[in-house]
């Protein structure tokens, strides 16, 4: 169990669930995370919101629910890493000058659907802000707790789910010119794959450098029985995957 494990209780994952969930209706729409994603600065493509769904949505519903959205936050938004936090807070810092000030506290909370009145800003500032300047610096920001807590953890899997898309968007760009460059490249899959021992029953096959996935796709269709696990540390997004049909 993981450090932020132990932290986090279901009742904080449920207040950043329903900061997403506009309509109450226990459930994450497509155009939910959009207006999120939006409101932070970012813009994303019907595609990107695709890829977020693919990889969130387990049961294939096109909503995500309360459990899938906990178990994405527990596996890929890390509030006890300090270059997490400091990506968090520069989302937050709306100026870019290093620190957090009320009004910028105020229209996040606004943004995100986390309905505080003016005293409680104020008192949330005041809980953060250890040396009395009126401003929330980084380290004040890591060090603090209660709603800051709920904060950190709305904006990191904003944050993350923008991570995501922008990977997915990169592996789509690198198929698209990986076959126009290299036009031997799905016979170099095959290749590969015939080189691989000829037991089609293998239980349990694994992958070093899974990249965007193609050969990995094209493992599991030749070992359909088999687990494909998958080890890649290329990127945030992949650290260890596991493909089965079983």
């Amino acid at each position: 169990m993981s450090k932020q494990t132990t932290q986090l209780s279901l009742d904080e994952l449920k207040h950043v669930f329903d900061s997403f969930d506009t309509d109450g209706n226990g459930s994450l729409s497509p155009e939910e995370v959009m207006n999120v994603l939006r409101y932070l600065g970012m813009n994303p493509s019907t595609e990107d919101i695709d890829s977020i769904f693919i990889s969130t949505d387990k049961d294939v519903s096109n909503t995500i629910e309360f459990d899938e959205f906990s178990q994405w936050i527990l596996d890929k938004v890390d509030i006890t890493s300090k270059n997490d936090l400091l990506e968090i807070f520069r989302l937050i810092d709306l100026d870019n000058n290093g620190t957090i000030s009320t009004d910028e506290l105020r229209e996040l909370l606004y943004g995100l659907n986390i309905n505080v009145s003016d005293r409680e800003i104020e008192r949330l500032m005041q809980q953060a802000d250890v040396n009395g300047n009126g401003l929330i610096e980084f380290d004040e920001f890591v060090k603090s707790g209660g709603l800051w807590t709920r904060i950190k953890l709305t904006v990191g899997v904003v944050r993350s789910f923008y991570i995501q898309a922008e990977f997915d968007s990169l592996a789509r760009q690198y198929n698209q010119l990986i076959r126009l460059w290299v036009p031997w490249y799905e016979e170099n899959l095959g290749v590969t794959l015939d080189n691989l021992q000829n037991e089609l029953d293998a239980p349990n096959i694994l992958e070093l450098g899974g990249g965007t996935g193609n050969l990995s796709a094209a493992v599991l269709e030749r070992y359909s029985q088999a687990n494909v696990h998958v080890v890649d540390s290329s990127s945030k997004m992949i650290d260890f995957l596991i493909f089965s049909r079983s």
